[in-house]
């Protein structure tokens, strides 16, 4: 009974947590201004951090469940910063070869970029909004999941509500249906497996909150420099690179859920 009971209370927090959201995202892609420099999308980031603050409040729970603390091993956290390039890489370099993007940059300034720009801009940069995300997915969501669900369905969970809780922002696009119902599902699960892996490993919402920043950044960079030949192609890359990512780590934690308990909210 008291599984349910919390399990009841994870499924009511995600349900407010979207309708909050969403009309908070709707209303500001609907009025912001777009000629304001800072995008309506970073305001939207920290929406999930906001309510689930006052879930809390109103539940009277700890607020040292959010994994607040840097702990050990202190290098982890240079290895979530850089972590992103592993799987980014291979897929630029793979879009390339098939000839469905072309990257107009040149080494060094793309070294300059992701490896001394980078770090600056997953700690402060990008890392200050990405918290917004992170104190609710990773800080509140995570745990819950895994612990009822186990690492498999509860991360895909996990995935599945980061990535439609982005729709405000998708729907903004062309191909909103297609982004929105089969490519950030994927994309989302895929990183939420990575971070979960990382975070069994070093539990501190600070580890979430490199990764995902580091991984928006590089991202960023790579594609402000790309030229896309061929869409169709270059969405079917990245989708088979999802799925070779969640393919991973459901083996591997399907191997390891005897040997690896799910991460403690300590």
């Amino acid at each position: 009974m008291l599984g349910a009971s919390i399990m009841k209370k994870t499924i009511t927090y995600i349900i407010f947590l979207l309708i909050v959201s969403w009309t908070i995202g709707f209303l500001l892609s609907t009025f912001y201004p777009t000629n304001v420099r800072l995008e309506w999308g970073h305001l939207y980031m920290w929406t999930p951090a906001i309510f689930t603050l006052f879930w809390f409040l109103f539940n009277r729970e700890s607020f040292k469940g959010f994994k607040w603390a840097l702990k050990r091993p202190w290098w982890f956290y240079i290895i979530a910063i850089y972590l992103p390039l592993i799987y980014v890489i291979p897929e630029a370099f793979t879009q390339e070869l098939l000839n469905s993007i072309s990257y107009n940059f040149s080494t060094l300034s793309i070294f300059k970029e992701l490896a001394i720009k980078l770090p600056f801009v997953a700690i402060i940069g990008l890392g200050i909004p990405v918290l917004g995300e992170e104190l609710a997915w990773r800080g509140y969501l995570q745990d819950k999941l895994v612990s009822k669900m186990g690492p498999i369905n509860g991360v895909m969970t996990l995935g599945i509500v980061w990535a439609i809780w982005h729709l405000p922002e998708i729907m903004q696009k062309d191909d909103w249906v297609f982004t929105a119902f089969i490519f950030y599902p994927l994309f989302c699960i895929s990183l939420s497996f990575i971070i979960y892996w990382a975070m069994t490993k070093c539990n501190s919402i600070w580890i979430a909150v490199f990764i995902h920043a580091a991984n928006n950044y590089i991202w960023g960079t790579v594609y402000n420099s790309a030229t896309i030949h061929n869409t169709l192609a270059a969405r079917i890359t990245s989708l088979i690179f999802f799925v070779i990512v969640i393919s991973f780590f459901f083996v591997y934690f399907k191997n390891q859920q005897h040997k690896m308990p799910a991460p403690n909210r300590t």
